[in-house]
């Protein structure tokens, strides 16, 4: 069976990408649009409006700034680090590694272009910032990679229960090979 590999996964992005590109930015649309309108209604003029999205644009930036600097402190930490001892922290006998690398890639394609070395305690949500539609996306991204299936899903002992990295490979280890 092939590894996937980081190609294989930018290559599934790219030809994915032209019809969520577009959605996603209808959607932004919309939200700037609402925003715009709910700023002026609120300050009745163009200039508070102006004002308005000036300052919540400084605190997306701001925001975006703190992660990206989190995400870079933790990459350095973790520097001597690599899916080496991330795989070798599963039993070897009763583990996937091919459903291994699948949820180790698919993860950190979806952190954004910090790479950060993955540990198995790693919580999804807390510790990585990924929110619940991109545990859904990592999901199925990692299934189909690894050739499982999500049929039946809660089913799965662990359904309900995905806290960590770990709990994400042991959730897809429970699903059945395709």
């Amino acid at each position: 069976m092939q590894q996937p590999s980081k190609r294989i996964l930018s290559e599934r992005r790219l030809q994915m990408q032209p019809e969520q590109h577009t959605i996603g930015l209808v959607i932004l649309a919309a939200y700037i649009g609402v925003i715009v309108w709910g700023l002026h209604r609120m300050t009745g003029s163009w200039v508070g409006t102006g004002a308005g999205l000036v300052v919540l644009t400084l605190i997306g930036w701001l925001a975006s700034v703190k992660s990206a600097l989190r995400f870079k402190k933790l990459a350095t930490a973790r520097a001597d680090e690599s899916i080496c001892q991330f795989a070798r922290s599963f039993d070897r006998n009763s583990s996937d590694t091919v459903l291994i690398r699948s949820v180790y890639e698919t993860v950190q394609e979806h952190l954004g272009s910090t790479p950060v070395p993955l540990r198995t305690d790693d919580r999804l949500l807390e510790d990585l910032d990924l929110d619940d539609d991109d545990l859904d996306e990592i999901l199925i991204d990692a299934a189909e990679l690894a050739r499982r299936s999500l049929d039946s899903t809660a089913s799965n002992p662990l359904y309900g229960r995905i806290t960590t990295v770990r709990n994400l490979v042991e959730f897809l280890q429970h699903q059945p090979r395709l």
